[in-house]
């Protein structure tokens, strides 16, 4: 039940950041229409192949474990900041 609880809980919270970092309204819109739905279904279908190889119980724990990490992204975005180059 609360494997994804902190992940939907900071969700409302991104485009407020990103525009705080300094990125605009179509860059947010670009990074979370494309390249987020493209992410979501690459995670999917590796998600679903290494379910299946490793079972249920092992895969939740690697991707709990994985997903701990994942908020270090928000720390590089915020570090980086926005380059038009």
């Amino acid at each position: 039940m609360l494997y994804k609880f902190g992940d939907n809980l900071a969700y409302a919270l991104v485009s407020p950041f990103l525009v705080q970092v300094g990125f605009d309204k179509m860059d947010i819109g670009v990074a979370s229409g494309t390249i987020g739905l493209i992410g979501t279904i690459v995670g999917a279908i590796a998600g679903g192949a290494i379910t299946t190889a490793l079972g249920l119980g092992h895969s939740l724990w690697i991707f709990g474990l994985t997903q701990a990490f994942s908020n270090i992204g928000y720390v590089l975005v915020a570090e980086a900041g926005v380059n038009r180059r």
